[in-house]
C-alpha cells in the first residue's frame, strides 16, 4: 500500500479564495476585515512571522496593522493596549506575537482579548466553544489539522483516533475537535506508558509533539558548555512500523534538524560553511506512507492550513461582529449580544456571569451592559439588580428556565439577553414588573 499524500497547500488555496471571496462581501456590507497584531518583542523569529501574515493579509485583501509595543512594556501597558483595541470599532481582529517581554503573563493578555476579535481562537472563551463543537474562530493550527483530516472524506465516527501530544494550542484542541466529531480518542503525552501500544492501534494518528527539535534544541545548548557530546539522535518519534495499516496519518510537528553529521559527530555544513538542515515531521514519512492510507507531508501539510485558518478567523471575526453588532464600552470592551425590548418595565435585573469576576470595574461593567441593551430606562424607580458569578450553566434557555423555578415567577415574566464581553460571557434576565 502507497499512501494518498493529503496536499494541504491545495486545501488551504481553497479556503484562501473563499476567504478573498468573503472580505469583498464583507467590505461592501461596510465591515472591511481589519487585523492587528500586537507585538513587545525584538525576536528575529517573530518578525519574520509577523511579515509573513502581513503579505499573506494583504493578499487576500485583509488590512493588517502592526502595533509595535517597547520590548520592556509592562503587562498593564499591555494590557491597556489590549483593551483600547477592543474598544475600537474599527479593529475586527487582534493577534499577540509571542514571545511577550519576560514578567508579563501571556495567558492573561490572550484572555483579555474579546473573543469576537481572537483572530487566533486561543482565548478561554473561544478554547471552551471547541467543548460544543464550535471552532469559529478556533485554534488555527488544530482546527487546520482536522480539516486535512476530513478532506480525505474517511469515516470519523466510531474511529479510534490517538493525539501523541497534549499542548493547549494544538493536541488538547484537537482531542475536542475529535470528540466533537464522535471519534474514540486516546490523548498520548510525555508520561504516556507504553506508546506504541497506542500509536499502533490508532486508525486516525495525528502527531504533535515536535521531538526532534526539542532534542536538537536541547543538545545545541549543552554541546556549548561540553563540546565532546556525542550527536544526538534525531530519529522520528513515531517509527513507520508502529503505523497502523490503512491508517491516516496527520503530523502536525515542524523540526528543523540537521541532515546528518560527520565522523567527528559535527552537524554536516554547507557551501557558506552553517549546519546543512532538514524539515521533517514527528513520523517517519517515508515508511510510513508504504503503510498508510492518507498521510501528510512536512512541509506541505499543516503548515499552510494554519495560515489560512488564521485568515479563515479573521474573516469570521468580522463576520461575527457584523451579524450580532458589536459596541464599544467606556471599560474598554467590546460587548456583543443580540439588542431587543424587554417584556415591559423591570423591577428585577440579574446580570449573571459564567465565569470568574472580570479584572476591571464591576459597576461599569453593569453600567455598560444596560446602555448596550437599553435597559436602564425600563428599570422602576426601585428595581433591584444584582450581579452573579460562575452561575450560568448549560443553555441560557434552560438556565433561565432555572431561575424562573428558583424566583417562583412564570417563565413568561422574564426576559433574558446573551452576552459577551472581553473574555467572560453570561446571560441578563429581566422580571417584568
Amino acid at each position: 500500500m502507497t499512501a494518498q499524500i493529503i496536499d494541504g497547500e491545495a486545501l488551504a488555496r481553497k479556503i484562501t479564495e473563499q476567504v478573498t471571496a468573503d472580505v469583498i462581501s464583507l467590505k461592501r456590507a461596510g465591515r472591511p476585515p481589519v487585523l492587528h497584531a500586537v507585538q513587545a518583542n525584538d525576536n528575529p523569529g517573530s518578525r519574520m512571522y509577523v511579515k509573513m501574515q502581513k503579505q499573506t493579509c494583504e493578499s487576500v485583501g485583509i488590512e493588517y496593522v502592526l502595533d509595535e509595543l517597547p520590548v520592556d512594556s509592562s503587562e498593564e501597558a499591555l494590557v491597556a493596549h489590549i483593551q483600547k483595541l477592543n474598544a475600537d470599532r474599527k479593529v475586527t481582529g487582534i493577534i499577540l506575537q509571542m514571545p511577550v517581554p519576560e514578567g508579563v503573563n501571556a495567558r492573561r493578555l490572550q484572555a483579555m482579548i474579546a473573543p469576537h476579535k481572537d483572530a487566533e481562537g486561543m482565548s478561554p472563551a473561544n478554547m471552551g466553544r471547541l467543548i460544543y463543537g464550535k471552532a469559529e474562530p478556533g485554534p488555527c493550527t488544530a482546527v487546520g489539522a482536522v480539516e486535512l483530516l476530513k478532506s480525505t472524506g474517511v469515516k470519523i465516527e466510531g474511529k479510534d483516533a490517538v493525539v501523541v501530544g497534549h499542548s493547549e494550542i494544538v493536541g488538547k484542541p484537537i482531542v475536542n475537535l475529535l470528540l466533537g466529531l464522535n471519534a474514540t480518542v486516546s490523548c498520548c503525552h510525555i508520561f504516556t506508558r507504553d506508546l506504541e501500544s497506542y500509536v499502533r492501534r490508532a486508525e486516525i494518528l495525528f502527531v504533535a509533539a515536535g521531538k526532534s527539535q526539542a532534542v536538537w534544541t536541547r543538545y545545541q545548548r549543552e554541546v556549548k558548555k561540553n563540546p565532546n557530546l556525542p550527536p544526538p539522535d534525531l530519529s522520528p518519534l513515531i517509527p513507520a512500523t508502529w503505523v497502523r495499516e490503512g491508517a491516516v496519518v496527520i503530523d502536525v510537528a515542524i523540526n528543523r534538524i540537521p541532515v546528518g553529521f560527520d565522523k567527528q559527530g559535527k552537524p554536516l555544513l554547507d557551501a557558506k560553511g552553517k549546519p546543512k538542515m532538514k524539515t521533517v515531521g514527528d513520523v517517519d514519512f517515508e515508511g510510513a506512507k508504504e503503510r498508510a492510507a492518507f498521510i501528510t507531508p512536512v512541509p506541505g501539510g499543516v503548515g499552510p492550513m494554519t495560515v489560512a485558518m488564521l485568515l479563515k478567523n479573521t474573516v469570521d471575526c468580522a463576520r461575527m461582529q457584523l451579524e450580532m453588532g458589536v459596541s464599544s464600552s467606556p471599560t474598554g470592551m467590546g460587548i456583543i449580544g443580540e439588542k431587543k425590548p424587554p417584556k415591559g418595565r423591570i423591577k428585577r435585573l440579574e446580570i449573571c456571569f459564567n465565569d470568574e469576576r472580570p479584572p476591571y470595574d464591576e459597576a461599569r461593567v453593569v453600567k455598560d451592559l444596560q446602555e448596550y441593551f437599553v435597559l436602564d430606562q425600563f428599570l422602576t424607580p426601585d428595581a433591584q439588580v444584582s450581579t452573579w458569578y460562575g452561575a450560568v450553566r448549560g443553555s441560557p434557555e434552560a438556565f433561565v428556565g432555572c431561575r424562573a423555578v428558583t424566583l417562583g415567577v412564570d417563565m413568561a415574566r422574564l426576559s433574558y439577553w446573551s452576552f459577551a464581553v472581553a473574555g467572560v460571557s453570561g446571560v441578563i434576565i429581566a422580571e417584568e414588573a
